[in-house]
C-alpha cells in the first residue's frame, strides 16, 4: 500500500528540514512552506483508511515528535497535536494526548518560546474532548494571553455555546489587552 511509503517520505521531510530552519539567517520561507506541506500531507494520510497498526504508528510518531525541542522552537509542535487528536479515537489515545499536552505545557514554562499556538491547540483539544473544567483552568492560568481567550470565544461560538462565548468575551474586555484584541472581542459579542 502507498500510505506507509507516503508516511515515511513525509516523516523524512518534516524531520530533516525543521532543524535547518533555525540555522538559516536569511528568509527560510521556502523551506518552512515545505515543512507545512509535510504536515498537510501527514494530516491527509491520517484521515485515510488506515490499518490499525499504521494509525497507531502515526499517533505514536506525532506524540514523540511533538515532544522535541526543535519543533517547539519553531512553533510547529501544535501540528503534531492536530494530527494526533484526529487519530485518538480510543480512551487510551485521548489519555496519551492529554499526558503529552500537559508535559508540553510544562516544557514551554521552562523554555523561552512563545507558547500561544500550542496553548490555542491545547484549548481546542480539551474542548473537543468535552473537558470543560480543564479548558477553563487553562484560560484562568493564561488569562494574559489575548489570542488564547479569543480562540476560546470562537470555539464557544462554533460549538453553539453562546452564553459561554459572551462570558469569556466580557472577561477579556476586563483585561488590559492591546486595543486590536479588545476590538476583536467586541466584534465577537
Amino acid at each position: 500500500c502507498a500510505l506507509p511509503i507516503s508516511f515515511a517520505i513525509t516523516r523524512s521531510i518534516i524531520e530533516k528540514i525543521t532543524p535547518i530552519l533555525r540555522k538559516l539567517s536569511d528568509d527560510a520561507t521556502p523551506l518552512l512552506e515545505q515543512v507545512h506541506h509535510g504536515f498537510k500531507t501527514l494530516s491527509t494520510i491520517s484521515r485515510g483508511m488506515l490499518a490499525p497498526e499504521l494509525q497507531e504508528e502515526i499517533l505514536e510518531y506525532c506524540l514523540a515528535e511533538a515532544d522535541k525541542r526543535v519543533y517547539r522552537s519553531q512553533a510547529l509542535d501544535h501540528h503534531f497535536f492536530d494530527i494526533a487528536q484526529y487519530l485518538s479515537n480510543t480512551e487510551n489515545g485521548k489519555k496519551q494526548i492529554l499526558e503529552a499536552l500537559n508535559n508540553q505545557e510544562n516544557k514551554y514554562q521552562q523554555e523561552d518560546f512563545n507558547p500561544i499556538l500550542f496553548l490555542k491547540r491545547k484549548y481546542q483539544i480539551l474542548s473537543s474532548f468535552e473537558m470543560d473544567k480543564e479548558a477553563e483552568i487553562l484560560i484562568d492560568r493564561y488569562i494574559d494571553q489575548a489570542e488564547l481567550l479569543i480562540t476560546a470565544v470562537k470555539t464557544a461560538i462554533f460549538t453553539d455555546h453562546a452564553p459561554k462565548a459572551k462570558s469569556l468575551a466580557l472577561r477579556g474586555l476586563e483585561q488590559q489587552y492591546h486595543p486590536s484584541y479588545i476590538f476583536q472581542l467586541e466584534e465577537l459579542l
